[in-house]
């Protein structure tokens, strides 16, 4: 019986019988037509650039920022087009649809760890979610009340106004950039966006650093950006009081994204110009934590050691940031001479 020969073999005798002419006559192409040029694929958001642009040179304000938010709405449009993601998130309670989470499936929980750690880790451990049932209208009224502005002013201490830069004048790319990376994905806004969405779609943050710079210039943000879902988290104890749900805000991530390099910026701002308290150890970026426990232990050891009896106190204010008037915060900061000016 023959065997039919290698497919090797049969390509090495059509190319040896083939003369030149033959072959640049198969393949249809001119010996002098010069290389391919992969010409790049023009990105999601590229068109926005330049009203971008446009928007960061005007000087008249008056209809610039109701120009800005319709931009706004088509570049959120254009970015949930790509990604094939509703218009607006709804805001009905799908709890009962879900699927549930099963921590026995390796192949689910690896997922989810690669997406959301916390959540992933928060699955496990409370696997059973209570929902509150408190009616709206007394949730409503309780938190308007409790996060609502006090009306007691409190009374500052004079002191020596100090000349100091500005916190910020523009947001580079590379910044918005190295804030991004550092983003855990967490649940989107009304918006569905994720940070993940954002990093693909602008990848070297020229939309978004150019779009922040028009919020620091107008002082203000797009009204969608203060628009979110809040969800009630239970912390301890009895379902039926209120003062053990905690809210969670829903917010959008382009938001989120911007208040993070704000915090970052003005974190830097205060350590370099030292308007801090050096006993002030939480909300910085430096894990405070560590240094109280190392005190802690060592005031304890040293009472063990002397035979003497220790004696601590702890102080918890409750609902500490709310029960701050705002304004007396920014007189606070002004007399720290910053420049609330610079910050939207």
């Amino acid at each position: 019986m023959r065997i039919a020969p290698s497919l090797n073999s049969i390509n090495q005798d059509i190319v040896q019988n083939k003369e030149p002419d033959d072959v640049s006559s198969l393949d249809g192409e001119d010996e002098d037509s010069g290389p391919k040029i992969d010409l790049p694929q023009p990105s999601v958001l590229s068109s926005f650039l330049d009203p971008l642009d446009a928007l960061i040179e005007v000087d008249d304000l008056s209809d610039a920022l109701t120009s800005f938010e319709n931009l706004m709405g088509g570049i959120v449009e254009a970015v949930q087009e790509h990604f094939h993601l509703p218009p607006q998130r709804s805001s009905t309670y799908k709890g009962d649809n879900k699927k549930q989470f099963d921590p026995m499936n390796a192949q689910e929980v690896q997922k989810l760890y690669k997406w959301n750690r916390r959540r992933c880790v928060r699955n496990i451990a409370c696997p059973n979610t209570n929902r509150c049932s408190i009616p709206k209208r007394i949730l409503h009224n309780y938190f308007t009340m409790t996060w609502g502005a006090p009306n007691e002013e409190f009374m500052l201490e004079a002191t020596d106004t100090k000349e100091r830069p500005n916190v910020l004048d523009s947001l580079d790319p590379e910044f918005v950039l190295s804030c991004l990376q550092t983003c855990e994905n967490s649940a989107p806004g009304l918006d569905q966006i994720t940070y993940k969405q954002w990093r693909e779609v602008d990848p070297r943050c020229l939309v978004l650093s150019k779009i922040f710079n028009i919020c620091l210039k107008f002082k203000d943000v797009p009204k969608t950006w203060k628009m979110s879902n809040y969800v009630l988290i239970h912390k301890k104890d009895d379902l039926n009081l209120i003062e053990n749900w905690r809210p969670i805000s829903l917010s959008n991530t382009i938001y989120k994204l911007f208040t993070k390099c704000l915090t970052r910026k003005l974190q830097d701002w205060c350590s370099f110009n030292q308007v801090l308290s050096s006993a002030q150890k939480g909300f910085t970026p430096h894990d405070g934590v560590i240094e109280h426990n190392f005190l802690l232990a060592q005031f304890i050891e040293s009472a063990k050691r002397n035979k003497s009896d220790p004696l601590l106190a702890f102080l918890d204010i409750s609902n500490a940031f709310g029960s701050f008037h705002m304004k007396s915060f920014l007189k606070l900061w002004n007399k720290k001479a910053l420049i609330m000016s610079s910050l939207p």
